[in-house]
């Protein structure tokens, strides 16, 4: 009888199989030994020249904490500018309000100055009224008319039209203010009725009320005036708003006619937030040339 023996498989390789094998094998071997062997040679390397590993990643850790932690120091610059600000129709028909801004930092100040569209550059000629003046000429010639009649030269100048005042004034309102006395104006373009009292008002009833005003009472819408352009500054110069203000500010020249340009507005703009987040600004209205240029 034949035995029952287990069936033996025979595995053949050929010569060029096998020294692929040994080549692997041989090639792993070295670069085993050439990793162990160069980290060994580092470390004793080290070591005698009394490198203290911890003290390296020690200060690899304190670095990352110091540039994480610490935030750049802001670059403070010097301001001292002179703004035209106005408003009215893309049509230049009418100046709804005009008014001069004075600007310093780091004192944090602002002056607000204004006047009547009416005013003339020079009183022997009806002509260089400055409502006139822009309409015929255009904004470079009003800014020489109010330099002229108020003997303060523009720096530089911020218009926006009707619709983009409210919206601007939208965006950092509403505004509390006391109505005294009463206002009830009925002209051809709009109406606008305000009892004596206190009012939440947004940006579409403080234009009607800045537009009305001088028909009704001249001294004091330009007093008024100044107060509404005060008042959206103090609410839009505070702490909360100073986050990414480049942006912001983008967003305010989109809505702009504006000689403020966003580079001149960069180089500026950490004085612009050490002002904000200081919670120190001292807002001044005026009602005379005289008066601003003491400020």
């Amino acid at each position: 009888m034949k035995e029952n023996r287990p069936e033996q498989r025979i595995r053949f390789r050929t010569r060029r199989q096998s020294e692929s094998k040994s080549l692997r094998s041989f090639a792993l071997i070295l670069a085993a030994v050439l990793v162990f062997g160069g980290a060994a040679s580092v470390l004793i390397f080290l070591k005698n020249y009394h490198f203290d590993l911890s003290e390296a990643f020690e200060g690899i850790r304190e670095n990352s904490e110091e540039t994480t932690t610490e935030p750049a120091p802001l670059n403070i610059k010097n301001v001292n500018c002179d703004i035209l600000v106005f408003c009215g129709p893309d049509s230049r028909e009418r100046i709804d309000f005009i008014s001069l801004v004075k600007v310093k930092m780091p004192e944090n100040t602002f002056t607000v100055f204004s006047f009547s569209p009416s005013e003339k550059a020079d009183y022997s000629d009806p002509s260089t009224a400055l409502a006139q003046v822009y309409h015929d000429k255009g904004i470079d010639a009003l800014k020489a008319a109010v330099a002229q009649y108020s003997g303060i030269t523009p720096d530089r100048y911020a218009f926006c039209n009707d619709t983009a005042f409210k919206v601007i004034a939208d965006r950092y309102g509403p505004y509390k203010m006391t109505i005294d006395p009463g206002v009830e104006y009925k002209g051809s373009d709009f109406v606008f009725i305000l009892p004596k009292g206190r009012h939440t008002l947004g940006g579409d009833m403080l234009l009607k009320y800045m537009r009305c005003l001088p028909s009704i009472d001249f001294t004091r819408a330009m007093v008024t005036q100044s107060d509404i352009i005060k008042m959206i500054l103090s609410q839009a110069l505070v702490p909360e708003n100073s986050g990414n203000l480049i942006n912001s500010y983008s967003w305010l020249a989109n809505h702009m006619t504006t000689a403020i340009f966003i580079v001149e507005f960069s180089a500026v703009a950490d004085s612009v937030k050490a002002m904000m987040e200081s919670k120190d600004i001292r807002f001044t209205t005026v009602t005379s040339a005289a008066e601003y240029n003491e400020n």
